[in-house]
Order: C-alpha cells, then sequence, then structure tokens
C-alpha cells in the first residue's frame, strides 16, 4: 500500500500548488483589470482638460489623479470580485447535499430495501462507514440513469450524500461497486466537496470582470434614446472593450486550473479507494468496465452537465484534456495496476 500511500501524498501537494497558482490568477486579474482601468481613467480626464480649456496642469497633478484612480479602481474590482465569490459560495452550499442529490434525480433508499441491488449498495456503503469510521452518508439512486457512476455531494461528513446510477448498481459486481463507492468516501473524508464550492465561487467571481465588460460594451450600443451623451458612449465603450479580455483570459485561467485540481482530486480519491478496501482489482475493473461499455459513465439529466465535476467519471463531452474534469480512465487504472494497461 505504500506507492498508494505516496500518490495521496503527490496529489495533495499538487492540490496545494495549484490553489496557489488559482490565488495568483485571480490577484493578476484584478491587478490588471485596476490598472487599465485607472490608466483609463486618467487618460481620459487629461484629454477632457485640453480640449475644453487652455489650462496646462503639472505632471504631478496627474500623478496624482492616477494614484487616486487606482485606489479607486482597485477598491471596485476587489468588492466585484470577492463579494461575487462570496455570493455565489452561499448558493452552491444552499440546501446542501440532498438537495442536490435530487436535482440530479435522486431517489432516496433505505433499509429495508426490496430491491437486492438496493440492499447491497446499502450494504457497501455501511461497510465503508466502518472502515472509514464517518457515519454512514445517505444514499441516492439515479433510477433513470444506465450509465454506469457515482456521485458525492454536500459540504462535511454531516450532510454528505452519496449517488450512485441505476446502471452501476446493476451491472457492476460487487467488488467493483465497493471500488467506486470508496472513491466516492475519499471525496467525502478528505474535503473535495466543499474545496470544490470554494474554487467555484472563486471562478464565478473573477468572471464578473467579464460582466463589468459586457455592461459598459451594452451601454455603448446606439439606440434610439436620445438623452444618452456621446462621450459617455465612448468611455463606456472603451472601457468595456479594455475590461473584456482581461475579463476572459483571467476567466480562462482560472477555470484550467479548478479542472486541473479536480484532476489532482481524482487521482487521491482513487489511491486513498484502494487504501479504504486493501483491494486496487474492485476499483480498476469499474474503470475498465468504463472504458469497454457503450454507455460507459455517461448522464443523460438535465442537471448532470452543471454538476459533472462531482461524479466518479466523465461523460466524455470535453473536447481537451485541458477541459476535463476527470483525468482519462486508462491513466488512471495505470495509476492503480501498471500491469493492466501494459
Amino acid at each position: 500500500m505504500r506507492k498508494y500511500h505516496e500518490q495521496r501524498a503527490d496529489a495533495r501537494g499538487l492540490t496545494t500548488e495549484l490553489c496557489l497558482l488559482l490565488g495568483i490568477a485571480v490577484i493578476g486579474t484584478i491587478a490588471v483589470s485596476t490598472l487599465a482601468m485607472a490608466g483609463l481613467a486618467t487618460v481620459a480626464a487629461f484629454e477632457y482638460v485640453n480640449a475644453t480649456t487652455t489650462i496646462k496642469m503639472p505632471a504631478g497633478y496627474w500623478e496624482n489623479i492616477f494614484y487616486q484612480r487606482l485606489m479607486q479602481c482597485g477598491l471596485f474590482a476587489i468588492v466585484a470580485v470577492v463579494g461575487t465569490a462570496v455570493y455565489q459560495t452561499w448558493k452552491l452550499t444552499e440546501g446542501g447535499g440532498r438537495h442536490v442529490a435530487r436535482l440530479l434525480g435522486g431517489t432516496r433508499i433505505t433499509n429495508p430495501c426490496s430491491d437486492p441491488n438496493g440492499t447491497k449498495l446499502l450494504n457497501v456503503v455501511d461497510e465503508l462507514a466502518i472502515a472509514t469510521g464517518i457515519k454512514a452518508p445517505a444514499v441516492f439512486v439515479l433510477t433513470n440513469e444506465s450509465g454506469i457512476n457515482a456521485f458525492a455531494a454536500g459540504l462535511d461528513t454531516k450532510d454528505a450524500v452519496i449517488g450512485v446510477t441505476q446502471g452501476a448498481i446493476d451491472r457492476l459486481k460487487r467488488n467493483q461497486l465497493q471500488g467506486i463507492i470508496a472513491h466516492e468516501f475519499s471525496h467525502i473524508i478528505n474535503g473535495d466537496m466543499r474545496l470544490n464550492i470554494q474554487i467555484l465561487g472563486v471562478l464565478t467571481g473573477v468572471q464578473a470582470i467579464t460582466l463589468a465588460a459586457r455592461f459598459l460594451l451594452r451601454l455603448a450600443m446606439p439606440n434610439n434614446d436620445k438623452g444618452k451623451h456621446p462621450l459617455g458612449m465612448i468611455l463606456a465603450f472603451v472601457f468595456g472593450a479594455a475590461l473584456w479580455p482581461i475579463g476572459q483570459i483571467g476567466s480562462l485561467f482560472a477555470m484550467l486550473i479548478h479542472f486541473a485540481v479536480n484532476r489532482q482530486r481524482e487521482f487521491l480519491a482513487d489511491a486513498s479507494a484502494v487504501q479504504y478496501t486493501r483491494d486496487p482489482i474492485g476499483l480498476c475493473e469499474a474503470l475498465a468496465v468504463l472504458l469497454d461499455d457503450d454507455l460507459g459513465s455517461r448522464i443523460a439529466g438535465p442537471s448532470a452537465r452543471l454538476a459533472s465535476h462531482l461524479f466518479f467519471a466523465s461523460d466524455g463531452s470535453g473536447c481537451n484534456r485541458l477541459f476535463q474534469a476527470h483525468p482519462p480512465l486508462a491513466e488512471r487504472i495505470r495509476r492503480l495496476d501498471p500491469s493492466l494497461t501494459a
């Protein structure tokens, strides 16, 4: 099991590095936006004074104006990004794990269960709860999903739920199902659900710069409002055009880092699952089934795309690995047991 312990340590270390990189990306986006707005505001004031008066202000005056605008724009950018991030994080935590499970079409099952496969699932969850020392989470089944997949949702062990597709219950052997459930237990124990919500909140906060740019560009669009001042439209266009690429680039970097963090947490969950079950074969076999199966891990529910990062495996809809929240199945198998992909 030493190999899996090292894999867990590596995944945790890379997660920390990526989160620091995300912080740098956010600070960089705020800083560049602040400089752009302060510089444009100062230039606009300079051009206005030169165009309307004959007064020549000393360079020190404009330098002082720039620093004033820098502080004002910096405060605006920080409030916009942080405020949006806090609000989005609060919205994502509203309702808890059970709310997410029901949103995805899950139906809760409890003992006694009339379906033998449902009883098998509940027994596996109870066994892993004992093995990991946490309270058994509520169990939901996505009865309309034929693909093989699972998810964990909730902020902590008290709020956590585990959801499993009907396809996973019906088509996986017990040890394979146990491997997948152990993977989801790792997400609960390692706080991955809370981390995901926090990162999604930060990502939305960075997107506030883009939203501000869109608002300004809409103000600059010509319409039949005769009361709109042409100079105001020009300024709105200039500021919006400057902020748009900054917001887009910052959002892109934040999103790529989010996906990279998610992939490392999947590696961590795989390695942790093996340590919980003391059996790498079950999880490897489950991943191999997904690799060869026609349906694979496909989720057809209308809300599945929004919560794709929560699931055990990706539906394969991403056009590039950088934009995938999950590592390739073959790589996950190779890390668990290199002999299976040799």
